[in-house]
């Protein structure tokens, strides 16, 4: 089967946040893959995630908005949307950094 991505992915683990609520929710889970375009969530409680939110990779200090677009047991997929999905960093990134 062809590979349906527009973008190369990047296997990785990476701990990454999922931000939603107005920033007031935070939910810890890991990358399993990313790509320009979206990425391949891994965390114990799919259930729970929004439809849309704010993902945020601590080692590179960056946001992106993201959509749910996948859902399995343990892992959900991510497109990132906007023209330009990576936001510039927030001058309180240090409130998710814990």
């Amino acid at each position: 089967m062809p590979e349906a991505r527009r973008s190369k992915r990047v296997r990785t683990i990476l701990g990454v946040k999922i931000v939603f609520n107005n920033r007031m929710s935070v939910m810890d889970c890991a990358v399993k893959n990313i790509s320009s375009s979206g990425a391949k969530l891994v965390l114990p409680d799919t259930l729970r995630v929004p439809n849309e939110f704010e993902l945020y990779i601590p080692k590179r200090r960056c946001f992106y908005y993201a959509r749910l677009i996948r859902h399995e047991s343990e892992c959900i997929g991510v497109k990132f949307y906007h023209a330009d999905a990576k936001m510039a960093p927030d001058p309180h990134l240090s409130e998710f950094e814990t």
